[in-house]
């Protein structure tokens, strides 16, 4: 006999239990399709996302390439007394190295833009120029802050 909140049944006990065998089996399959569905939305971000970061992994690779091209070249355009200096682990002279520099620095910079990958920005860094102002500037901040 089956008490309800509202009434009473005569059911046998076999088929109470196993209609409630069959209700937590039903129970339980449903949470799992819930489950894998969620998972499997996931697994699509997460796909997407890999995607993003192995083309941006694609543009880094190639940035790295170009920079390193770069290096190169630049490392052509040091003159061959500072590179006799740098391996013998003497300090440079800067005022050298940056004279030296300053007159490589335009033709290197076109042969930089023609080399360059398609679409790449080629970006040279401050010129020689632009350092010594930046030092005077930085001078006569000093000197008005030892004014005051």
């Amino acid at each position: 006999m089956v008490n309800y909140l509202y009434g009473k049944a005569e059911i046998s006990a076999v088929i109470v239990i196993l209609g409630a065998a069959c209700l937590g089996a039903l129970t339980i399959f449903l949470l799992g399709i819930y489950r894998q569905i969620k998972t499997g939305f996931r697994v699509r971000g997460l796909q997407g996302e890999l995607g993003e970061l192995r083309s941006r992994l694609q543009e880094l690779e190639m940035e790295r390439d170009y920079l390193l091209v770069q290096v190169g070249q630049l490392q052509e355009a040091v003159p061959d007394c500072c590179r006799v200096e740098a391996e013998t682990g003497d300090p440079l002279p800067a005022d050298d190295v940056l004279a030296g520099a300053g007159e490589v620095t335009m033709e290197k910079d076109k042969e930089m833009e023609a080399s360059a990958p398609a679409g790449a920005n080629v970006s040279t860094g401050p010129r020689v120029e632009d350092n010594q102002a930046k030092q005077e500037v930085e001078k006569t901040q000093k000197k008005e802050e030892k004014e005051l």
